[in-house]
């Protein structure tokens, strides 16, 4: 997938912070139920990226649920993963 670099080859990511999921808008918050793991660019986000984030910044969004998130990347990803490309990371 263009612009996605998260790694298969890790058995885990991450943990993410809690506060990520409160700071994250309502446009990205309402994609998927839940708590997911949010992913910015192949890594997981921070407070700061995901309050920076414009929607118009997004080139793709990918929901990835629980039981293959947690296949591919442990229990870090038991929520699912909400995986953001954005389109400046897709430049050359």
């Amino acid at each position: 997938m263009p612009g996605m670099h998260l790694d298969t080859n890790f058995r885990t990511i991450a943990r993410q912070d809690p506060a990520v999921r409160r700071a994250a808008p309502s446009w990205l918050r309402d994609r998927m139920k839940g708590q997911p793991t949010y992913i910015l660019d192949g890594n997981v986000a921070t407070v700061n990226q995901i309050r920076r984030l414009k929607q118009t910044d997004v080139a793709s969004i990918t929901i990835m649920d629980s039981e293959k998130a947690v296949a591919l990347y442990g229990q870090n990803a038991k929520q699912g993963l909400l995986i953001i490309t954005t389109k400046a990371s897709l430049q050359p």
